[in-house]
């Protein structure tokens, strides 16, 4: 994981992650416009669970490797579920 990123008015609660893609061990191909030139998406955290996971009380942070499942709508990524790796 990358980047963890949070509204400015609220930075306590964590509304995206900045994730590196792993191409070959992904379910789907990544089109250009999805992956930036560092080779990462960001994906939106809208569950109360993952929000706890990336926030600085869950036990995730900057660095850790994590499988995500996530719902795809046009270009945009929402999580569903997150593992550490």
């Amino acid at each position: 994981m990358r980047n963890i990123y949070y509204k400015s008015t609220d930075v306590m609660t964590p509304t995206s992650v900045r994730l590196e893609v792993d191409e070959s061990n992904s379910d789907e191909d990544f089109t250009s416009g999805n992956v930036d030139s560092d080779g990462c998406i960001t994906v939106s955290l809208d569950s109360t669970a993952l929000q706890y996971m990336f926030s600085i009380y869950g036990s995730l942070e900057v660095g850790d490797e994590v499988v995500m499942v996530c719902n795809r709508s046009d270009s945009s990524y929402t999580a569903v579920d997150a593992i550490e790796y």
